[in-house]
C-alpha cells in the first residue's frame, strides 16, 4: 500500500498564487498570474539591460518586484544570477 494516494491536483497549483486551478499551463501559472509574471519579467529585464551589474537589492528597489519573484525567475532561468 502506498503511503500517499496519487494526487493529480498537485500539478494544478499555480506557482504564483498557490491556488488549485484547472487552467494551469505548462509554465505552472494560471491564466490570471501568467500576464503578471510576464510583465514583471519584462520590467526586470528592461532594468537589467540598463544596469547590467545590478544586485538583487537594486533590482527590487528599482522595480518594486518582490524578492521571491526575482528568485523564482533566476531559479527557472528567466534571468541570470544576481548578487545578493
Amino acid at each position: 500500500m502506498a503511503l500517499y494516494k496519487e494526487d493529480k491536483t498537485m500539478d494544478k497549483i499555480c506557482k504564483r498564487c498557490l491556488k488549485v486551478k484547472n487552467n494551469i499551463d505548462k509554465s505552472g501559472f494560471c491564466d490570471i498570474c501568467m500576464p503578471i509574471e510576464m510583465e514583471e519579467y519584462a520590467r526586470i529585464k528592461a532594468f537589467l539591460n540598463k544596469h547590467k551589474k545590478a544586485t538583487m537589492i537594486e533590482v527590487k528597489e528599482a522595480t518594486g518586484i518582490q524578492y521571491k519573484v526575482i528568485e523564482r525567475l533566476i531559479e527557472y532561468g528567466g534571468i541570470s544570477r544576481l548578487e545578493e
